[in-house]
């Protein structure tokens, strides 16, 4: 019952009305049902590479993030697995090495801040011992001049799959993630974000953030603020 609910209605309103937890609607980002959706993402001959990257988690309630997309040559981007765990690391470095054999991933990302980068070290030396070369292993540390917030809306057209974007964001149907608790938690968090400064440091921003590393780290995108529009003033966004 609660499953058909959902599918019914946007992240937001089921928390508020099903789940009994109050979200502020007002400066929320991503609007799932603007999203770009799809069942089955069939273009063989577009291909061009899985590629995934890694929000490290260290506690404190935070979720490693590891986004897994698919890239195809008319920049379409469909997402077509998630890890999303609040585990430990000894639990979530052998779970991101299965995700990388698993989905032939040949580039995947680590944000480095706060020792992600021994993490990705790690993660790069499990795959050694089981004979995998073929995925690139980077690691960078965020710049310290930009909020994350800021580096979420520099992505923000992307995340939405804007026409305008080089690379566009699909997320799956939810009827095709029924089963998939990691997939669908991913979705709740990132349908969940809200951009007003008076919310920042008040929630989980892992999904949306792991999101903007993926199109700026691995795919290049540039920035898309002053192209994406918010349907809020500054004035009601406390900025």
């Amino acid at each position: 019952m609660f499953l058909e609910d959902k599918d019914l209605m946007d992240t937001v309103s089921f928390e508020c009305l099903i789940q009994q937890n109050p979200i502020e609607r007002l400066g929320i980002l991503f609007n799932e049902n603007e999203m770009r959706k799809f069942e089955v993402y069939d273009d063989k001959e577009g291909f061009v590479r899985n590629i995934a990257t890694v929000d490290v988690a260290w506690g404190g309630g935070d979720h490693l993030s590891m986004p897994i997309c698919s890239e195809y040559k008319n920049g379409d981007c469909p997402l077509i697995d998630v890890y999303f765990s609040t585990d430990g690391k000894e639990i979530t470095i052998p779970e991101v090495v299965n995700k990388i054999i698993e989905h032939h991933i040949t580039h995947c990302h680590f944000e480095a801040n706060n020792g992600g980068d021994m993490y990705a070290e790690k993660v790069q030396e499990e795959l050694r011992k089981l004979n995998v070369y073929w995925c690139n292993i980077t690691w960078a540390k965020a710049p310290t001049n930009k909020s994350k917030l800021d580096r979420i809306l520099a992505s923000a057209g992307p995340i939405r799959g804007s026409e305008k974007s080089e690379y566009r964001l699909l997320i799956k149907k939810r009827t095709m993630i029924k089963g998939n608790k990691m997939y669908n938690d991913f979705l709740d968090f990132l349908f969940k974000f809200n951009q007003s400064l008076k919310m920042q440091g008040k929630q989980h921003d892992d999904a949306p953030d792991s999101l903007s590393s993926l199109f700026q780290n691995i795919l290049g995108c540039k920035s898309t603020i002053g192209e994406v529009h918010s349907n809020y003033s500054r004035d009601e966004l406390g900025i």
